[in-house]
């Protein structure tokens, strides 16, 4: 298997060529972005179709901090433009004009290039700088069939056409942006300013001309090598560092390609990679952690909005949703794209409290459905317009983030600031929470609605699971971070939090007789008419290890999966349904159920054909064509691939727990795979025979486990002691900082086989 991860990670990318486009395959835009800047292109390099209305969704250019405040007080991301090309003339560009074309999206050095002849010569390069948040650059070589014709590139900066021309009627509209144009010697300054933010754009290049034209700036892109970049000016930049970025705007100069490449190289280097064999999962895990890095940004920002900074169809965020893409971000050791999303969370905690209060009418910290990018105290101060903000569930995917993150990386420093916001997200659910009448507990709120908002109840439910597993979950984070800092806490706080645990939440009142809890008290709906799997979160989304297979009705659900939610069988997923069936399966340790999982994804139904994308949902009509992009649901098969190799959500290390039945007499590898306890796991499986080796950051002991039926499985620990144990056994460990310990087995090879290097 070939160890170079820049080849590995080639095999990745997302190619184009005129074959392509004669298969009937919708095209779908490549995504170029660096979480602070970019968006989505056409297959000319551009973003001719920047409006709704098409299966692929949106081509259109946003910035993290352009976006619009809505009428409850919240925010939506708003696009800051597109660009559309022609040739001098008027005369449009187009596909069966072409003697020859390829478009590439390179992963490992995030960059687009588009080329074409038509019969001009032209190649478009495109990159979101991951050394320079704030830079967009294109660069130009154009080799023009006759003199007088050049490419016409139109920056249109009023987006708003585009933005609301498929808006459901109570959706809040996009105003016209008020825009000004500054010409300042070979830049222009552009400012565009919604209803609550103002950005400032420099736009310019070496050989391009521009000019200015109502809303629009026009460029002008001559023969030979040219170049277009976008710096926004913002307070991100130290004022020295964006002086000089600045002045290099119009010059001709690699520095900035030089200084985007190395960073994207050393984002693939030096953080966590898995290389699974040929097939579309070795795909989707490799442009999935593209999407994390254009996606995330490593400035700290406002929420994500799950569909990108181009603003398609969901413009806001979601705590959940966030979750499922940040969540893989420790494990794969991007630890300063994790921190830059935590900021929000706890730097807001105060304005947190002081909304619950005023929403739910108690103390704690509720981060609810759709939070706003800032101003807490402006938002749904009337109250909220929409139900679905008293999904009181969604606090617990806060605490998740935090907690994970310690447990992967034994930060103290990191959970020491991050206290806060355990304690308050549980004394929110401890004050959601009332004594039953058999000595247990129940969660009991005039307000509460459940996660699974296709359950049709308007009025208030009882004891909903969703709000359940989020309690449990957050009770435990708070009280084992407590004991890791060896703080008191709030000892008024943790007494409560150990009576309900102790005594529990009873669960009986949603039994059912085929063994699978209710969404909640009041659901009497038969299988098979849920929107979203509650019963399977503390298996996908809250690991609760003593709920997974020990916990019969949690069990019984992920057996039944399909039985559980609409139309499954159909197939159709509804939101991220078939990625958290995905999920469970891989955290339920079956390779069978995995592969069964991963066929689901139809394409042109859920995905398109070459696995660029998954879509919100897979019913593919109406609203549903805005939806490309949905990176939350790429987020929960980057977790379930990842997890099917290693995984650590029952507090033990555990080794090919998943694999699908090819990868059995095949070969794969992983690398800088962060685990509990600051664990860093490397390994390799080669047609049944493999090596691990764990390289503890910090003394710390754990339970390790090889999930596979075999006898003989060799641990060499840091003083060279040899034990041997079996596979599906666990086994504890004690590992000392810096000193590794290597796992091994052989299984008969060949004779012709020829073994590789060890991973030492």
């Amino acid at each position: 298997m070939d160890t170079n991860i820049r080849q590995q990670v080639r095999k990745g990318n997302i190619r184009y060529d005129l074959a392509f486009f004669q298969t009937g395959h919708e095209y779908v835009p490549p995504h170029v972005a660096n979480g602070w800047l970019g968006g989505c292109f056409d297959e000319f390099g551009f973003m001719s179709k920047p409006e709704y209305g098409y299966d692929q969704g949106r081509r259109q250019f946003g910035y993290a901090r352009h976006y619009s405040r809505c009428s409850n007080g919240g925010h939506n991301q708003a696009s800051l433009l597109y660009m559309t090309a022609e040739r001098r003339g008027g005369r449009p560009l187009g596909i069966g004009a072409l003697s020859a074309y390829r478009q590439q999206l390179d992963l490992y050095t995030a960059t687009l290039t588009t080329a074409w002849t038509d019969p001009s010569n032209y190649r478009i390069r495109a990159f979101a700088s991951l050394a320079l948040p704030e830079l967009f650059e294109l660069a130009f070589n154009c080799r023009l069939a006759a003199p007088d014709d050049a490419l016409i590139v139109r920056i249109h900066f009023d987006t708003s056409a585009a933005d609301n021309n498929s808006l459901k009627p109570w959706v809040d509209r996009t105003a016209p942006p008020a825009l000004s144009f500054e010409q300042d010697g070979p830049l222009w300054l552009v400012r565009s300013a919604t209803n609550c933010r103002e950005t400032k754009l420099f736009v310019g290049g070496p050989g391009v001309v521009i000019s200015h034209d109502g809303s629009d700036l026009v460029v002008t892109v001559p023969e030979g090598v040219s170049a277009l970049r976008f710096l926004v000016a913002d307070d991100a930049l130290p004022p020295q560092m964006h002086t000089t970025a600045v002045s290099l705007l119009p010059r001709t100069t690699e520095r900035f390609r030089k200084e985007h490449v190395k960073a994207a190289a050393a984002f693939w280097e030096k953080t966590g990679n898995v290389f699974l064999p040929a097939g579309p999962a070795a795909k989707i895990w490799l442009r999935t952690k593209y999407y994390l890095a254009a996606v995330f940004p490593t400035l700290p920002k406002h929420i994500n909005a799950p569909t990108g900074l181009n603003g398609n169809i969901w413009r806001h965020g979601f705590p959940q949703d966030t979750y499922y893409l940040e969540e893989n971000m420790p494990r794969l050791g991007i630890f300063d794209r994790a921190l830059a999303q935590m900021a929000y969370w706890r730097d807001n905690l105060d304005a947190v409290k002081r909304y619950t209060r005023r929403l739910a009418g108690v103390d704690g910290a509720f981060y609810p459905w759709i939070p706003p990018f800032e101003n807490w105290d402006a938002f749904e101060k009337d109250g909220p317009s929409n139900r679905d903000s008293y999904e009181f569930h969604n606090s617990a995917y806060v605490a998740a983030m935090v907690w994970n993150y310690h447990l992967i990386t034994a930060d103290r420093a990191f959970l020491e600031h991050h206290l806060p916001v355990l304690e308050e997200i549980a004394r929110f659910y401890v004050a959601l929470t009332k004594a039953g009448g058999t000595g247990t507990f129940v969660i009991d709120h005039p307000l509460t609605r459940s996660q699974d908002e296709a359950t049709g109840h308007t009025d208030t439910v009882s004891q909903p699971l969703c709000c359940v597993w989020s309690a449990l979950f957050a009770f435990r984070a708070y009280r084992d971070a407590c004991a890791v800092l060896g703080v008191p806490g709030d000892a008024r706080l943790l007494a409560r939090i150990g009576d309900i645990l102790s005594a529990g939440y009873d669960v009986s009142r949603l039994d059912r007789p085929h063994g699978i809890l209710r969404t909640h008290a009041e659901d009497n709906r038969p299988l098979g008419q849920q929107k979203h799997p509650v019963q399977l979160n503390p298996i996908i989304f809250l690991p609760l290890p003593d709920y997974m297979e020990g916990f019969a009705p949690t069990r019984i659900a992920w057996e039944r999966r399909y039985d559980l939610t609409t139309r499954a069988y159909e197939p159709l997923s509804c939101g991220w349904t078939f990625g958290a069936f995905t999920l469970a399966s891989a955290r339920m340790r079956s390779g069978s159920e995995l592969a069964r999982d991963l066929s689901m994804i139809q394409p042109a139904r859920y995905a398109d054909p070459l696995y660029i994308q998954f879509y919100e949902t897979s019913s593919r009509v109406g609203w549903t064509h805005k939806g490309a992009y949905y990176f939350t649901t790429s987020g929960l098969y980057l977790q379930a691939l990842t997890d099917a190799v290693a995984q650590d959500c029952r507090g033990m290390l555990d080794f090919f727990a998943a694999l699908l039945p090819e990868w059995e007499h095949a070969v794969f590898s992983f690398s800088g795979l962060r685990m509990r306890g600051g664990i860093t796991a490397n390994g390799r499986w080669d047609h049944g025979s493999f090596e691990i080796v764990l390289m503890p950051a910090r003394d710390v002991s754990l339970p390790v486990r090889v999930s596979r039926d075999v006898t003989g499985i060799s641990l060499r620990e840091h003083n060279g002691r040899v034990t041997t144990f079996d596979g599906q056994a666990e086994v504890p460990v004690a590992f000392f900082a810096g000193c590794p310990a290597v796992i091994t087995f052989e299984r008969r090879k060949p004779a012709n086989h020829v073994a590789p290097r060890s991973l030492l």
